[in-house]
């Protein structure tokens, strides 16, 4: 063990291991089939609070049990750290998200459009712009930028990295600004947390009724198989360190919820003695349900591509980048 970290640090490097390691044998014993990513998060909660208290195989027995439907005992553990979506998130997204390719997007974006024959001029609105990781690249590139998200969380995050910088609550669905912008964007599969093609259609069209005359809106989706097939194993993990020093530990498990046709992502995040559990919905959208859409807000005209070659989308293609155009009205 090294020294000089806090106890409590400590104790997570011991206790976050031996956790998910005992959610693995516990997979193996009894099959992954039928165990939900709900289950396992629960599950993993209640071994990484307790593996610092029993060997091994206690773990993997606590894991069993749990997996095995003792897990509805330990819903008032969830329960009571349970957030609403992008509001405790936005204090350690920019650690967690630290790898995120803001800049390679930027650049992919900004080629399509100069190609276009947009020059940069007439502004840019980052639609749910987060904490800024994407308006900061638009900045970059010298587009005079404005950002609107939905949450003021990850707005206020925003504001601090970016000071100077306009940002503005709204919602996709219904904001209205004064201004009119060259360039709209919306990435990081933002738009597929409207759960129904009436909730995009209608973000579709505020998008469009901002744009002037020539104008791109640029956005990336997430298609029905990215939405099923989330992340290899269904889960994701690390301790990543944030800029005061500390670390934050996340677990992010995704199931597909077959009913529904919809991804659910529970995102566990733990900071210091600070737990907290926020649920994430999302819809997947393939080019052939974003079409009839995107004519319906009045877009002259579009492209769907792969990135980053702007290559035509596979037909598994787990994400689409659209490059829709207004009219020269």
């Amino acid at each position: 063990m090294r020294t000089g970290f806090p106890a409590r640090v400590q104790a997570l490097r011991v206790r976050v291991p031996r956790a998910a390691m005992a959610i693995r044998w516990a997979e193996r014993f009894m099959g992954a089939s039928g165990v939900g990513g709900g289950r396992v998060l629960v599950c993993f909660l209640v071994c990484s609070r307790y593996a610092g208290r029993s060997g091994r195989r206690q773990t993997v027995f606590l894991a069993m049990f749990l997996m095995r439907g003792g897990v509805g005992r330990a819903g008032p553990i969830l329960a009571g750290m349970q957030r609403q979506p992008f509001t405790a998130l936005a204090a350690v997204y920019d650690a967690i998200m630290a790898d995120v390719e803001y800049d390679h997007w930027a650049d992919f974006v900004l080629t399509f459009a100069r190609d276009g024959g947009l020059d940069g001029s007439g502004g840019a609105l980052d639609l749910a712009c987060g904490t800024g990781g994407f308006t900061r690249e638009l900045r970059a590139a010298g587009l005079d930028v404005t950002g609107l998200d939905f949450s003021e969380e990850m707005l206020r995050e925003a504001r601090a990295r970016l000071p100077g910088v306009p940002f503005v609550q709204g919602d996709l669905r219904s904001f209205a600004l004064p201004e009119r912008f060259s360039l709209v964007t919306c990435v990081f599969d933002s738009l597929n947390n409207l759960l129904t093609p009436e909730d995009l259609g209608a973000a579709l069209g505020r998008a469009r009724a901002h744009l002037r005359p020539g104008g791109l809106f640029a956005f990336d989706v997430n298609t029905r198989v990215g939405v099923r097939e989330l992340w290899e194993g269904d889960a994701i993990e690390g301790l990543a360190p944030m800029a005061d020093g500390g670390e934050v530990h996340y677990h992010w498990s995704h199931h597909h919820d077959a009913e529904a046709d919809l991804g659910v992502v529970q995102a566990f995040c733990r900071v210091g003695e600070l737990e907290f559990v926020e649920t994430h919905r999302e819809r997947g959208y393939d080019p052939a349900d974003l079409e009839p859409l995107l004519a319906g807000a009045g877009f002259a005209r579009w492209e769907i591509v792969e990135y980053p070659d702007y290559a035509p989308p596979e037909p598994d293609a787990p994400r689409v980048w659209v490059f829709a155009w207004a009219g020269n009205e």
